[in-house]
């Protein structure tokens, strides 16, 4: 459902609101609904209203921080304050380490029944990890 905003004398939000029902003015004039639809963004401007955009989802690697909101040729338009996510090695580590179940098994096939090829082959894979997420 298309959202909407009511704004104040400077652009600002005053209100956000889901289009459900019709609008009444604070002069009393009501409008109905479909202006949202059938207006130009500037026709809502001039008796106070915009139609209310959002961006997307937070890309990977950043984080959100809070919002903004600007109008934009007639629409407001809310952003993300997006930061950078601090790098964290241990973290993308952990993400792309093995199971810790086939480590176990493969320590215990090479220590107990005496066939190393699996645990050689997780630790090469181990290896690739620390190189790809170094400290």
């Amino acid at each position: 459902m298309m959202k909407a905003v009511k704004l104040n004398s400077d652009n600002t939000v005053a209100e956000e609101f889901l289009i459900q029902k019709d609008i009444k003015l604070d002069s009393g004039i009501t409008h109905p609904k479909q202006i949202f639809e059938k207006w130009s963004a500037e026709e809502l401007n001039e008796i106070g209203y915009a139609r209310l955009t959002e961006e997307g989802p937070v890309p990977s690697g950043k984080t959100s921080t809070g919002i903004s909101e600007e109008l934009v040729d007639g629409v407001m338009v809310r952003s993300h304050i997006l930061e950078d996510i601090p790098y964290d090695y241990e973290r993308s580590r952990q993400q792309e380490y093995p199971f810790i179940n086939d480590l176990i098994v493969a320590l215990w096939e090479k220590i107990v029944e005496d066939r190393p090829d699996s645990a050689t082959a997780l630790e090469v894979e181990r290896q690739a990890i620390k190189e790809k997420y170094r400290k």
